[in-house]
């Protein structure tokens, strides 16, 4: 998306309107650039969006106004799940019915991974009372808001409402460009450039296969590192540039990393790794799974689980979210491990960041999962023994 001129043309010229209108059409010119940049990309599939996420909340604003429920909060959440889980899963059935991509790329609708999160977000605080009082506008312009549409972060509504400004400052020109700018460098020097070309020269997941044989363990341990690295880079640089894109319009995104590389520990990495989607996970995934069994390793196995089907329906995906999971878990029994015998949290001085490199290590070990989504188990079963030296 950020290749595309007509990002850019929305973004700097609809930032100079939005500020130049009356504060009473602000609102809705936003969520009218919004969809009518979304349904550019995609006219099909931005249309059926915006029609379906109008209609569930007139739905919502029906049952709270008449206190006559239609149809179950549970039974809509319920839906829009197995909506997610059925676009997800479409992509592999069509790609083996006809033996093509291209009809996969056609049957998903654009940003539907953070466009469903954020509708259940929307179903369910609506459910317990808030947002009651939200225009059709409001409700838009946060759904709907471009520069985060497709790659995130996972906004929530009240954050948005929170940290919308509606009057203009040139600190947000400034905060806004800065960002932009750690973003488009951190994509096209860091990660492009220099891990990518220079440091893994090329390299891919489907090149690392094909000379298996011929790499030894530690060149295929450098490639996985690298690989994440680049990984992080690209989609921290997406978040940057998302971040420093809405606030051109007033608006502070919530973050989405916060320095991963240097967590201790796996429960400490899904703090600083993917943020809205760790929080959003914990606050409807994990905290209801608790609250109900006061088991946290079942909590611990269906929010990762989550984690995992929510970037694909696949095999892969669901080994990646429970080794994730599996890092979490340990960390947890460990911690526990400690406190019944009374000691310290964590390693003094300068011996507490040893856990660093082991999470990186376990984190890049990961990437076999993730790195060959779509090819199936026995390529990431490959690429683990080669890791583990097999």
């Amino acid at each position: 998306m950020i290749n595309t001129f007509e990002f850019w043309l929305a973004l700097f010229l609809g930032a100079c309107v939005y500020w130049l209108i009356p504060l009473n059409k602000r609102t809705w010119f936003l969520s009218t650039l919004s969809a009518a940049y979304i349904c550019y990309l995609d006219t099909v599939s931005g249309l059926s969006l915006i029609l379906a996420s109008g209609a569930l909340k007139t739905l919502l604003d029906y049952q709270g106004a008449n206190s006559r429920v239609l149809i179950p909060i549970r039974w809509i959440v319920i839906g829009l799940t197995i909506w997610l889980a059925a676009f997800k899963a479409l992509p592999v059935i069509l790609e083996n019915i006809f033996n093509e991509s291209m009809f996969a790329n056609l049957a998903v609708p654009i940003g539907i991974s953070y466009y469903v999160f954020r509708l259940i977000h929307y179903c369910v605080e609506r459910n317990r009372g808030h947002f009651s009082e939200l225009s059709y506008a409001e409700y838009y312009s946060w759904l709907l808001l471009f520069p985060i549409f497709t790659a995130g972060p996972i906004e929530q509504l009240e954050h948005f409402r929170k940290q919308k400004s509606d009057t203009y400052h040139s600190i947000f020109v400034v905060e806004g460009l800065t960002r932009i700018f750690h973003g488009l460098i951190k994509k096209f020097v860091f990660a492009d450039l220099i891990v990518r070309q220079y440091l893994m020269n090329g390299a891919t997941v489907t090149s690392t296969l094909e000379n298996l044989s011929t790499i030894s363990t530690a060149e295929a341990w450098v490639f996985f590192i690298l690989l994440f690295v680049y990984f992080y880079l690209e989609f921290a640089a997406y978040s940057d540039i998302a971040i420093g894109g809405s606030r051109l319009f007033g608006v502070k995104i919530v973050e989405n990393f916060n320095w991963p590389i240097l967590a201790k520990n796996m429960s400490e990495f899904w703090k600083r790794w993917h943020m809205s989607l760790a929080a959003f996970c914990q606050r409807y995934v994990y905290m209801p799974i608790i609250a109900r069994t006061r088991n946290p390793y079942y909590a611990i196995l269906f929010t990762f689980l989550t984690m995992g089907l929510w970037h694909a329906v696949n095999i892969n995906y669901i080994l990646w979210g429970l080794f994730h999971g599996a890092g979490v878990a340990t960390v947890l029994t460990w911690n526990k491990f400690k406190r019944q015998r009374g000691w310290p949290s964590q390693l003094p001085g300068p011996l507490a960041y040893l856990g660093i490199p082991v999470t990186l290590a376990y984190v890049s070990f990961g990437g076999v999962f993730a790195g060959t989504n779509g090819m199936g188990v026995a390529p990431a079963l490959s690429l683990a023994a080669k890791l583990l030296g097999l």
